[in-house]
């Protein structure tokens, strides 16, 4: 006994390694290749109205101790068991220890079709596996009338928002037709802190000319209940608001900071830099401090010539309508529209800083029925988010503005 003890504890290592084992690190599907990221982005969630060309590509490793030939990665494509896609790559011969990246030259056309895709990556190579654990990668798309996304709805763990005010979330590309977003559907952690803590749906796009990330919208505030908890719960945008094919869109949820900031899901890893954070004070867009995909669903419509349902104007009359401010965000002064449907008296203008410290108010005393202008300047204010309130009488409207220096 004690003999063939010792001839186990004295084998080299390599007697315990798989002879022949090629695996399958990581696997994508991609859209958008060659547009702000080269290597294109993955989408979870695909309109039906927004189809077109995804591409597939893995890394794999030669985990054996041979050398491997003929090295492929596979793709299948499947909806409701019904095959739509097969095809492989280019193949290579893999020495012991060596990885490789493999992608297919064909592309699969997304479909119109409502429902589950489901992808399967898996590799070969001329010799016979001596581990086939590691070989396939399963992947799941959604595909829905209105919904866009690039997180896998997988929660794997929290992010904590900052004390300051700000935000964070995904790049998308606008790929292949008008889109017009109306609001995210975000999944809220089950933390009692998130209770009271308020969101708002934070648009930017990235200009190319000027290298910089432009803040375009900011959505109604929204107040967390406990009903929200380990929910997905919908952040509406503010206004109808239309982005083009080729657009490049930071899709955020911002909050005002403060002693108690509400956490977000987090998902899959995903590329760096496609996952941002801005500063709600310098205006700033960043990295975000995870390279995990935020939880967050776009909800949207395509090519309808841009409006979002829920928007459609209703035949009753509102008797104050406050606009946004343009231009905004702003640095010297802005406009405020506004229109009063009837007789008003004691009309004013307010602006507060997120602190609720008054940064003027403006006594217009009586105006007539009609559509009306404001200028405001702010040449004193530091950069941040400020609010502005409009009352007429008993009613009053209040909306968000970015001053950024």
């Amino acid at each position: 006994m004690k003999k063939i003890l010792s001839y186990f504890l004295f084998l080299p290592l390599a007697s315990f390694t798989q002879t022949n084992d090629l695996s399958l690190d990581s696997a994508f599907h991609r859209m958008g290749v060659g547009g702000y990221f080269p290597g294109g982005l993955e989408y979870y969630q695909i309109s039906t109205l927004h189809t077109g060309l995804m591409n597939f590509s893995g890394i794999v490793t030669n985990t054996g101790i041979n050398d491997l030939t003929n090295c492929k990665l596979h793709v299948r494509v499947e909806y409701l068991s019904s095959e739509l896609f097969l095809d492989s790559s280019l193949a290579v011969n893999l020495l012991a220890g060596t990885s490789d990246s493999l992608w297919l030259d064909a592309t699969f056309n997304t479909t119109s079709d409502v429902g589950d895709f489901i992808i399967t990556f898996w590799v070969s190579s001329d010799s016979i596996d001596s581990n086939t654990a590691n070989d396939t990668i399963n992947l799941g798309i959604e595909s829905d009338e209105n919904k866009t996304g690039r997180s896998d709805k997988s929660i794997t763990g929290i992010f904590p928002t900052s004390a300051a005010a700000g935000g964070v979330g995904n790049v998308i590309e606008v790929l292949y037709d008008d889109m017009d977003i109306c609001g995210v559907w975000v999944y809220l952690p089950d933390t009692a802190s998130n209770i009271g803590n308020i969101l708002f749906l934070s648009l930017f796009k990235y200009d190319i000319p000027s290298d910089t990330w432009l803040w375009v919208e900011a959505g109604n505030d929204y107040t967390i209940t406990s009903g929200d908890l380990g929910e997905w719960t919908f952040i509406e945008s503010g206004e109808d608001l239309l982005f083009a094919p080729g657009d490049i869109i930071l899709v955020a949820l911002g909050q005002y900071g403060g002693s108690t900031t509400p956490v977000f899901g987090v998902c899959q890893n995903t590329i760096y830099g496609s996952v941002l954070a801005f500063d709600a004070t310098s205006g700033n867009v960043m990295p975000a401090a995870t390279t995990k995909a935020i939880a967050l669903v776009i909800d949207a419509d395509y090519g309808f010539g841009g409006f979002c349902f829920g928007f459609l104007p209703e035949n009753t009359t509102e008797s104050l309508v406050l606009s946004q401010n343009t231009p905004n965000p702003f640095d010297h002064s802005t406009i405020i529209s506004f229109e009063i449907n009837r007789n008003a008296s004691d009309c004013s203008i307010s602006v507060s800083d997120i602190n609720g410290r008054k940064m003027m108010n403006e006594n217009l005393g009586y105006l007539e029925p009609g559509a009306h202008q404001f200028e405001v300047g702010c040449k004193l204010w530091q950069s941040g988010i400020y609010f502005y309130t409009l009352t007429a009488g008993d009613e009053s409207k209040t909306m968000r503005m970015m001053v950024i220096r």
